[in-house]
């Protein structure tokens, strides 16, 4: 998405907003962008006979994964995703939680970044099928293995 930085901006507070009072779920983030005001109102489908409510939902997950930071790690700045699933919400609860937040909470930093290495070892696993299907396996074989010992990592390492 392209937005200028005023744009950008009215919309990062406006999910910073959404996050303080209650937390940032698409449902919420869908009522908040519904006020014709909001900043967010125009990345959104509001005629019903082109979408419904649930593409709105999918509307707003892609607006949520779409807000970033930049933090400073060993002076180098790096652009992160602001806000990623909540990995204490259940499986049929909508929830994400920002990477701020999950700083100060190593366990479920560590949850977090274990759910996101399974869904890339998933991906991973489809892309190298498919790299066998075209006789191109063998090239994805050695970064699966070492996806899968960097999550093994991860679950085996204390909090802090």
């Amino acid at each position: 998405m392209s937005w200028t930085r005023e744009k950008r901006d009215r919309i990062r507070d406006e999910m910073l907003s959404i996050e303080r009072n209650g937390g940032v779920t698409p449902d919420r983030v869908v009522a908040a962008a519904s006020e014709e005001t909001s900043a967010m109102h125009d990345q959104f489908e509001w005629d019903d006979s082109v979408a419904g409510a649930k593409w709105r939902i999918e509307q707003a997950r892609e607006l949520i994964v779409q807000i970033h930071f930049e933090v400073t790690v060993n002076e180098t700045v790096v652009v992160v995703p602001r806000y990623t699933r909540d990995p204490s919400a259940a499986c049929d609860e909508q929830g994400y939680v920002s990477v701020e937040a999950l700083v100060t909470d190593p366990d479920r930093a560590r949850a977090a970044l274990q759910m996101e290495m399974s869904r890339i070892e998933a991906l991973l696993g489809r892309a190298q099928r498919l790299a066998e299907a075209l006789m191109l396996g063998p090239q994805l074989v050695g970064l699966v293995r070492r996806v899968q010992q960097f999550r093994r990592t991860i679950e085996r390492r204390p909090s802090a």
